[in-house]
């Protein structure tokens, strides 16, 4: 209803994340220019944290998005308990052919 009232190319309201929705003004756009800036120079670990509603996930699928496919960035919304799932996981996502159960 809104989505043809408004004008709207899409649904602006969803359970995703849409980089297209991002507010690249302020901080959202200081911080964006940072965490790409450190990809680009080849620091290994970004944390990014901030109350609930502030745009981490949002921000993290722009990361995603406007980084070249060439760069391998792993997204995790919600480490394992376990640091041995962790590390599975990360070998799981850089491709690791054979994954011990052991550190």
């Amino acid at each position: 209803m809104y989505q043809e009232y408004f004008k709207l190319d899409g649904l602006p309201f969803e359970n995703v994340p849409d980089p297209r929705c991002f507010f690249d003004e302020g901080e959202h756009s200081v911080v964006l220019k940072r965490i790409s800036s450190s990809i680009e120079s080849g620091k290994g670990l970004i944390v990014v944290t901030g109350p609930i509603g502030s745009g981490k996930t949002t921000l993290s699928h722009m990361v995603i998005a406007v980084q070249p496919e060439t760069t391998k960035l792993i997204w995790v919304a919600e480490p394992p308990d376990k640091s041995l799932d962790l590390f599975q996981y990360l070998a799981s996502e850089l491709g690791v052919e054979e994954i011990s159960d052991n550190k």
